[in-house]
């Protein structure tokens, strides 16, 4: 006869059987949860590693050629050669440039006498840059000149361009009060050697934020040569710029 209160080995075996089988499904769902985490932190990795490479991959695209013209152009003989004119031995080059490089919103040399030439693409430009230029609706660039005249008069000038580069609205002409020796990005340069990038600011025509690639020229007349990046500009350029067929950035 057994005592009372004590198990017998079948309720003892039983309750060594669920211990074991509890611990098991235990052991089992931790590493199952291990597992996942870890193949979870690889696909988070390997996504932000695709991203990264996307991201650059982009900032490449808006700033090789910035870079590309910022040295090769502040080397050309004919950047320190002063207008005749309207005209520049580099406008065809300019005007080129902007076309192929939607990104930049002007190009321009700030002579060292304070006279001024810049080329503005309007492409990807619209509303209150537009109106704060006074530029025609169907003008996709602008040719800005200031000199001094005979009588010591500082003068500006604005031609207004259409896609196949003929005048379009009338010529703005009055006394100029920008100084391109006055501006960040004249400073910056003049005492670098090779190109310089300022911090985001406020460009004098438009009032528009940016930033400006620039570089110091010698030659007959010296001065600086610079490249402006509107955010407006920055923003359309990267619109276009699709990541992936869907736009998605996706693991592999």
């Amino acid at each position: 006869m057994r005592r009372r209160g004590l198990p017998t080995l079948n309720v003892t075996i039983l309750t060594i059987f669920f211990v074991i089988l509890f611990a098991l499904a235990g052991i089992l769902i931790f590493y199952n949860y291990e597992k996942n985490s870890e193949t979870a932190l690889l696909a988070a990795q390997e996504l932000l590693t695709e991203v990264n490479n996307k991201v650059l991959q982009k900032t490449r695209l808006v700033f090789q050629p910035v870079y590309v013209l910022g040295n090769v152009l502040a080397d050309t003989p004919d950047v320190a050669r002063r207008p005749t004119g309207f005209s520049h031995p580099l406008l065809g080059y300019l005007l080129e440039a902007l076309r192929s490089a939607p990104q930049i919103y002007s190009l321009y040399m700030g002579y060292d006498d304070g006279d001024f030439y810049q080329v503005i693409s309007f492409l990807g430009v619209y509303g209150s840059t537009r109106s704060a230029l006074s530029a025609p609706p169907d003008a996709q660039c602008a040719v800005r000149q200031i000199y001094q005249d005979r009588n010591g008069k500082r003068i500006e000038v604005w031609d207004f361009l259409d896609k196949d580069r003929k005048p379009v609205g009338p010529r703005i002409e009055k006394q100029a009060v920008y100084d391109p020796r006055k501006r960040p990005w004249y400073s910056l340069a003049d005492g670098a050697d090779g190109l310089v990038k300022t911090n985001l600011y406020a460009f004098a025509d438009v009032k528009a934020l940016g930033l400006t690639f620039a570089r110091r020229f010698v030659g007959e007349v010296s001065g600086v040569f610079g490249i402006d990046i509107t955010l407006e500009k920055l923003s359309q350029f990267l619109k276009k710029q699709q990541i992936g067929q869907t736009g998605l950035i996706r693991p592999r």
